[in-house]
C-alpha cells in the first residue's frame, strides 16, 4: 500500500477552493442587502386644483400620502389662486426618495415630470401634477 503525501500543491488547491466558497457566500449575502437603498430628501414642485372648501385645511407642514405609500409634506412658500368654485395651489413638497433611470422613486412607485398623483390627508383629497424633482 502506498503512503499518500500531502504536498504544497494539495494545500494550494484546498486554499483556492475555500476562497471560492467564501466568495460565493459573501456575494450571496451582499446581493440580498442591495435592496436597502438610502433615500434622500427631495423638493418636488407641484400644482393642484382644490375645492374652495379645502383651503381652510391646507397649510405648510400638512402631511399627505399617495397610493404608493409615499409621504409628502407641504413646504412654506406655496401660493393660491382662486376662482369661483376652485383654487389652484402651487408650491413644493418635501418627499423622501431617489432619482433612478426608471424615474423618481419614492414609496412603492416611480414618478416622472408632469405625472399626476392623488394625495390624501386630513380632510384633503386632490390630484397634484408633479413638475420638478430637486435634491436637497
Amino acid at each position: 500500500m502506498k503512503k499518500i503525501k500531502f504536498t504544497v500543491t494539495d494545500a494550494l488547491i484546498i486554499i483556492v477552493l475555500v476562497a471560492c466558497i467564501v466568495g460565493i457566500v459573501a456575494r450571496a449575502v451582499r446581493k440580498n442587502n442591495v435592496d436597502t437603498v438610502r433615500y434622500s430628501d427631495y423638493r418636488v414642485q407641484f400644482t393642484a386644483q382644490l375645492d374652495i372648501k379645502q383651503l381652510d385645511t391646507i397649510s405648510s407642514g400638512v402631511k399627505l400620502a399617495d397610493e404608493n405609500n409615499a409621504q409628502y409634506v407641504l413646504l412654506e412658500g406655496y401660493w393660491i389662486t382662486t376662482d369661483e368654485e376652485t383654487a389652484t395651489v402651487s408650491g413644493e413638497f418635501l418627499v423622501s426618495g431617489r432619482m433612478t433611470e426608471n424615474g423618481f422613486e419614492c414609496g412603492d412607485g416611480y414618478y416622472f415630470k408632469n405625472d399626476t398623483v392623488r394625495l390624501k390627508g386630513d380632510d384633503l383629497d386632490f390630484e397634484a401634477v408633479l413638475i420638478e424633482f430637486t435634491g436637497q
